[in-house]
């Protein structure tokens, strides 16, 4: 369960990654091969959609839903 709790923070992070390349081009990316012409909106909906999905799994694995929730 681990590896996968681990899986998904890298996952995240690599699609941070991905929107800040989408968003601004930084030249630090570049080397990076992230440098392929994709459709700005839907790029930038997928990668929040799955950080939105992996963030919710990671919270409920550190139990933070049950705190919020009164339980």
């Amino acid at each position: 369960m681990r590896f996968l709790m681990f899986t998904s923070i890298l996952v995240v992070l690599f699609h941070l990654c991905k929107l800040i390349w989408l968003w601004f081009r930084p030249a630090f990316l570049k080397s990076w091969g992230f440098d392929r012409p994709e459709s700005k909106l839907m790029m930038s909906a997928y990668y929040l959609l799955s950080i939105l999905v992996l963030a919710a799994y990671l919270a409920d694995e550190w139990g933070y839903l049950r705190f919020i929730a009164g339980r």
